[in-house]
């Protein structure tokens, strides 16, 4: 087969592979948990709206919701700095 005959088989088998493939798009999201008072729920919930932000889990214990929600990557900083802004809650990244 030789050099030449290889080149060809292995850029046959690339085009082919190629051609097949499935485009497959990946949005990249975060997770925040955010925690505050039963009082400043409603502001919380008015930004995750605003924000198209999704909400997980939502859990309550005898002071305090604790929500964990989910943004897109490129939304992230603006949505964390929405939610500081009110210094009602505290929010931590996910990892």
């Amino acid at each position: 087969m030789g050099v030449p005959g290889l080149i060809e088989a292995y850029g046959g088998a690339a085009q082919a592979a190629l051609e097949n493939a499935e485009l497959v798009e990946k949005t990249m999201m975060e997770r925040y948990q955010v925690v505050g008072h039963f009082e400043s729920e409603n502001e919380y919930y008015k930004i995750t709206k605003q924000m198209g932000l999704k909400i997980i889990n939502h859990t309550y214990n005898l002071s305090e919701f604790n929500s964990i929600f989910e943004v897109r990557k490129q939304q992230a900083d603006e949505a964390v700095i929405k939610i500081k802004e009110k210094r009602l809650f505290t929010i931590t990244p996910i990892i």
